[in-house]
């Protein structure tokens, strides 16, 4: 009945197993990954086709933890698994955005990947034995000399500590790319018919003949409101064309493609070759910065906080004991004295969107900036209130979870909270083609998304 494949791997200390061909054999992939006795279903299932018109990659990671996984049964009113946790959404992120840059150029099918914890043993964390099952389901792997995301909390460790834990973490993940390999030439099955499209190399010229000009115009626009109208023009301009030379829809949908790697190509280039950013500013250059502190007449502490065209306001409020976050997960109920909210409304860049609860960007970039400022926080003894720290971001052009790092240092100094230090901190940019490589200091959202790791 099961045509079962399995491989297993000795890993510090204990025994790391991928499974496949027993459970979920309707899903395009299922693996299941047990290290110790906690245990992780990974499925995945693709769309078919892709739907018309479409340009991106719709990939969606859902990580669940069932409370039964720990012999528990859910606290609160309602007895069941409901919405993600705060948890879930962080480790849905941690799943995606490593394994996202892994999948081929022009990928465009749908992706939905499922992880579940069906067991914990209270030791081998269900997160990153759920980020390998996923990378095992997919026949996804890393690259041996390429780590593709680090992400980590630590008390000022030194640049050498932290470094020499990022390369002993990779040396470990080697053996584990080993086995999903060995799994993958066991079980893998066909690899999918990328769609070929036909040589766009005479588009791409016209598109530079007809728009380069006008997009290394756009490009030299220091105000982003007056840059983003410029690119808008531009590419108006190279879809009116395109239509009236009579392309059919996906040769137009392929030539806004083309149109967006100009952008790139451009932007990119001119920071390579004269160091020279979309903004005027050299590499290392930081945006102007103005902060005040006691914004507010009634809070307890406030901050604003202007980094060129990115701000935020920062809000602390103290409270007693009572109001700490009760926390319920796999290890039980937990309190938590400090809390960092980060809001992005969509009037901070300039558009018309959802407003409401918050998404998974901003519970992932709220806890960027919670791990920045934790480890300089008083401990119970010295200062026994719960503290949150709110972050409402009014602008954004990059760096608007750093903003909320300085702004937060900055409302809880003002509220009286007595910190380490204060903390501070700015978005990394990284450009690089070929050998060729420069590392940008306060990235605009664009060079975010032209350029190739923030």
């Amino acid at each position: 009945m099961f045509d079962v494949k399995k491989v297993s791997i000795e890993l510090a200390g204990k025994t790391l197993t991928l499974e496949t061909g027993r459970i979920a054999r309707q899903a395009d992939a299922a693996v299941l990954a047990t290290y110790g006795e906690t245990v992780v279903l990974c499925a995945v299932t693709a769309a078919k086709s892709v739907k018309e018109g479409q340009d991106f990659f719709p990939l969606t990671v859902h990580y669940q933890e069932k409370y039964s996984a720990a012999g528990r049964i859910p606290g609160g009113f309602f007895k069941r698994e409901r919405g993600a946790t705060e948890k879930e959404t962080l480790v849905s992120r941690l799943i995606d955005r490593p394994l996202r840059p892994l999948f081929p150029e022009g990928f465009y099918n749908e992706i939905n990947v499922i992880a579940q914890v069906l067991s914990f043993d209270g030791e081998s964390e269900p997160d990153m034995v759920a980020m390998i099952a996923a990378s095992a389901a997919l026949v996804v792997a890393a690259t041996y000399d390429a780590v593709m995301m680090v992400e980590s909390e630590a008390k000022e460790l030194s640049e050498e500590i932290m470094l020499g834990a990022v390369l002993f973490a990779h040396d470990a993940s080697k053996k584990i790319v080993d086995a999903i390999i060995s799994l993958a030439e066991k079980a893998a099955k066909d690899p999918w018919d990328m769609a070929k499209s036909d040589d766009l190399g005479d588009l791409k010229v016209k598109l530079k003949k007809l728009i380069g000009k006008d997009i290394a115009a756009a490009y030299k626009l220091t105000d982003k409101s007056a840059r983003s109208n410029a690119l808008n023009e531009a590419r108006a301009k190279a879809k009116a064309q395109l239509a009236a030379d009579g392309l059919d829809a996906q040769t137009v949908m392929a030539g806004i493609k083309l149109t967006k790697k100009l952008e790139a190509e451009i932007v990119r280039g001119a920071i390579l070759k004269d160091g020279k950013r979309i903004d005027g500013r050299t590499t290392t250059q930081i945006r102007p910065i103005e902060a005040m502190v006691g914004f507010l007449p009634r809070t307890h502490g406030s901050a604003l906080f202007t980094r060129g065209e990115t701000q935020s306001i920062c809000t602390t409020t103290l409270g007693t004991k009572d109001a700490e976050q009760m926390i319920d997960g796999l290890t039980g109920l937990h309190y938590e004295n400090f809390m960092l909210h980060y809001n992005f409304p969509p009037y901070s860049v300039g558009e018309v969107g959802r407003f409401g609860a918050p998404g998974r960007r901003e519970v992932g970039h709220g806890k960027l900036a919670w791990r920045a400022l934790h480890p300089v926080l008083p401990s119970k003894d010295e200062f026994p209130y719960t503290i949150r720290v709110l972050s409402d971001i009014t602008e954004s052009n990059g760096s608007s979870s750093m903003a909320t790092v300085c702004g937060g240092s900055l409302s809880m100094m003002d509220a009286g909270v007595p910190l380490k230090r204060p903390v501070s901190g700015i978005a990394m940019g990284l450009i690089l083609e070929g050998k060729d490589f420069a590392v940008l200091s306060d990235i605009l959202g664009d060079e975010d998304h032209l350029g190739d790791m923030d």
